[in-house]
């Protein structure tokens, strides 16, 4: 380490801020609703939807990395192309709130600790909203941490299952039509994860519309990781 700050706790690996990390740190905080029903406008699915499932896209900055903290189920499904979209398990019009995190590049602070690189990249200063992590998750359930604080999430894996059930035989065939999803929503001091339905509709006399392949399973089960945004 040429230059920078170093720290370390008895007992426990290093802690350290120096040349070779530059720290995440909260680049801003937006509050979004989702303006979009998650219907069936691909054409096959002849309804009625029968589940609220919503979403709303954003832009997002090269490199952002996107948490969310609502009081519905939520996740980000895809952060691409300049944009996420956010899919709730709520219906149009569910509030959630976005926090994206960046490298520190710049700071107008007066005052705290500032570390930079020998080349004089700023790589920490204390005035900044840090990526603090409170926990990984993995499965469902409620993960617990602080009373009081308030906690977001950001998705590593999330489950997803498409199913169709076929209902009698040509030409008079109907189908079920399922997706489920994995994702999280604020509780007391901490997060719940479940695998929720996002759409369901019922097809009558859907006819050859029941071979769309959508019958699939995502390998992997639910992982979040957990951070601290009280305050932010």
């Amino acid at each position: 380490m040429t230059a920078g700050f170093q720290l370390k706790n008895e007992g426990r690996d290093d802690y350290q801020i120096d040349g070779m990390y530059r720290s995440m740190v909260l680049s801003r905080h937006i509050q979004v609703v989702t303006d979009t029903d998650r219907g069936g406008d691909e054409g096959i699915y002849q309804g009625p939807d029968l589940v609220n499932a919503s979403y709303v896209i954003v832009p997002v900055v090269a490199g952002e990395i996107v948490a969310w903290r609502c009081d519905a189920y939520c996740v980000v499904t895809s952060v691409s192309g300049g944009t996420a979209l956010i899919l709730s398990g709520g219906p149009v019009g569910t509030m959630i709130d976005l926090y994206f995190f960046l490298p520190i590049t710049t700071s107008n602070a007066t005052a705290g600790a500032q570390v930079f690189r020998d080349d004089g990249t700023l790589v920490f200063c204390a005035s900044k909203k840090p990526l603090v992590f409170a926990g990984v998750t993995n499965g469902d359930g409620v993960f617990s941490y602080t009373p009081g604080r308030s906690y977001a999430a950001i998705c590593i894996t999330a489950y997803m299952k498409m199913m169709v059930t076929v209902f009698g035989a040509q030409p008079a065939v109907s189908a079920l039509y399922v997706e489920m999803m994995g994702m999280v929503k604020a509780v007391g001091g901490g997060v719940q994860i479940d695998k929720r339905m996002t759409f369901s509709y019922f097809a009558a006399n859907a006819g050859q519309a029941v071979y769309f392949p959508v019958r699939g399973e995502t390998p992997h089960g639910n992982v979040f990781a957990v951070i601290d945004v009280t305050g932010y």
